[in-house]
């Protein structure tokens, strides 16, 4: 008689349901590459012991927690709290960068495990951080675990500083108007007229809530909707649909900011 295989599983630190292929274990952060290569990877119910951030760069899954379900695209960045059951089931093959954070890490530098969920939601950032981390699992020199604490602790501080900053009403109508103009070029001007608020006041505060300029933030977001074209259209595909003036220009600004040439991580993807 067979063993009955368990309906839930409880994952050790550094542990998932796909192929670990690349590790790296600093002072309570654990980074890991998980490939989903496989009709055998395990997608059971499961909770992990670390509370962690996934990023899918290639391919994607079904998931399925708090009695929800729903799809993660390459570019979708999820947050699992320490414990949470939940289920994955990948679109194969797939490959996820998922940074876990241990209860040693949050307590040494007193943050609070929702800093790690709001990260997940607010900041424009973390998909080009976990491109950053990434980058970081694959060259492994002497800086890389120092690289990955300050990568983790600068987008953690941010988010504290702006929990403590009181958002006024016009700010969320620019948040607003900036991701549904994601692909174009809105202007100064574009922004006042939709608020009712002066140029002048708009230009003054819109560092202190976005901590950059309105060209870069808008740039950030053109770049985070590429990473999820890389691997279905070409580059000057991608540049055209983001809005970039050119596919130089694209180029230029994708490895600024996620430190990886668009064709060096494409060719990543497509061999994994």
């Amino acid at each position: 008689m067979h063993d009955l295989i368990p309906e839930y599983k409880n994952l050790l630190a550094g542990q998932y349901s796909g192929q670990v292929t690349d590790e790296l274990k600093t002072e309570g952060i654990i980074a890991v590459a998980a490939r989903y290569s496989s009709e055998e990877s395990d997608a059971r119910m499961h909770s992990h012991c670390n509370a962690h951030i996934s990023f899918v760069l290639k391919g994607g899954s079904r998931e399925k927690r708090n009695q929800s379900a729903y799809e993660r695209h390459p570019g979708s960045i999820a947050f699992y709290h320490s414990g949470e059951v939940h289920q994955t089931i990948p679109v194969l093959p797939s490959t996820h960068i998922n940074v876990e954070v241990e209860d040693c890490f949050l307590k040494k530098f007193d943050i609070p495990e929702h800093l790690l969920q709001k990260a997940v939601d607010t900041h424009v950032d973390l998909p080009m951080i976990m491109l950053q981390i990434y980058r970081e699992l694959l060259s492994k020199d002497a800086f890389t675990h120092s690289t990955l604490e300050m990568l983790l602790l600068g987008v953690l501080g941010s988010v504290q500083k702006k929990e403590k900053q009181k958002v006024p009403s016009w700010i969320l109508i620019v948040n607003e108007m900036m991701n549904d103009l994601w692909d174009k070029q809105p202007t100064l001007s574009d922004l006042s007229s939709a608020t009712g608020v002066h140029p002048v006041t708009i230009s003054k505060y819109f560092p202190v809530f976005y901590s950059s300029t309105f060209g870069e933030y808008m740039r950030k977001l053109k770049i985070n909707r590429s990473i999820t074209m890389l691997g279905h259209y070409s580059l000057t595909e991608i540049a055209y649909k983001c809005g970039f003036s050119d596919q130089s220009h694209f180029i230029r600004n994708f490895k600024f900011y996620s430190g990886f040439l668009p064709s060096e991580l494409q060719n990543k993807i497509s061999k994994d």
